[in-house]
């Protein structure tokens, strides 16, 4: 649907006095966000309500705002006009330079509301952290494009100096191992004082632990992207595949390019097990 500014949101519309939203339930809970929250954007900046349905089902989704009252502190029609076009009107605004990265306070602030609503109805406990901890996220596939993998150089510099534990997030996939080990040498190279932990929880655990932890860097997935952009703390990640690689700015974002081992760069004939030595390898040396 079109409004009179012609601004297309996918699953949605808009119109002169408000933003809406189809809300609907995936598993893939990143795309998902994507298409949530740049419609959220779309009501912001154009300074409208935003009037959706709810997300169903019985996650913290479904605890997210559906309808929300114009709030003119986001209204910025020059940037609504800069970011309504034929990228953030389709299936992946986070593919593009969005009405998303303009709205990160908004972000933060419905994310937490919703996880601990969700964790308070649910009696399940957020996970719980210390202010020396670090989280990094590990996407672990073999064919995916968006997955890249980050060097031992991506990371110089970025642990801070009072961190005493690094937690290596992911899913453990057998296969994965070697890379994972990696990254458990690499950090102990970094950082000799850490402890160095792997983890990984449920669904709902592993993405509230990424909205949570004091400093969280993330790797190419929009499932670790809206967790961090809910996060209070230092937010790092790669643009790789992200915002067309443009690094906009992104209120306490920090983008770190380059450094990366992307699966688009996997040879044709590659066997995964070797593409996995491959990798484990790379992140070591580069």
């Amino acid at each position: 649907a079109v409004s009179s500014i012609g601004c297309e949101i996918w699953n949605g519309y808009m119109s002169d006095d408000a933003a809406g939203y189809a809300g609907w339930y995936s598993p893939s809970w990143g795309n998902l966000l994507s298409e949530y929250w740049e419609a959220r954007g779309a009501a912001a900046l154009a300074g409208v309500r935003f009037d959706g349905q709810q997300i169903p089902g019985d996650t913290w989704l479904s605890k997210l705002p559906f309808k929300h009252d114009a709030d003119p502190a986001f209204k910025d029609l020059n940037a609504l006009k800069d970011m309504c076009n034929e990228c953030t009107g389709d299936m992946f605004p986070h593919t593009c330079v969005g009405k998303w990265t303009r709205i990160r306070q908004m972000i933060r602030d419905d994310t937490q509301a919703a996880l601990k609503a969700f964790s308070d109805e649910s009696h399940i406990p957020l996970p719980a952290f210390h202010e020396n901890d670090m989280l990094v996220h590990v996407r672990l596939e073999t064919g995916h494009p968006q997955v890249a993998y980050y060097a031992k150089s991506f990371f110089a510099g970025l642990v801070p100096e009072s961190t005493s534990r690094i937690i290596l997030l992911s899913a453990e996939p057998d296969w994965g191992k070697p890379i994972l080990q990696s990254y458990v040498d690499i950090f102990h190279e970094l950082c000799p004082r850490c402890s160095v932990e792997r983890s990984s929880g449920s669904q709902f655990n592993d993405y509230a632990a990424i909205a949570l932890a004091p400093t969280v860097v993330c790797s190419g997935s929009t499932y670790c992207l809206w967790a961090a952009m809910a996060n209070r703390g230092r937010a790092i990640m790669s643009p790789h595949e992200i915002a067309q690689g443009k690094m906009p700015p992104i209120d306490d974002w920090t983008w770190v390019p380059g450094h990366v081992l992307g699966n688009g760069e996997r040879p044709k004939d590659i066997s995964n097990e070797d593409w996995v030595k491959h990798v484990a390898k790379w992140v070591r040396e580069n």
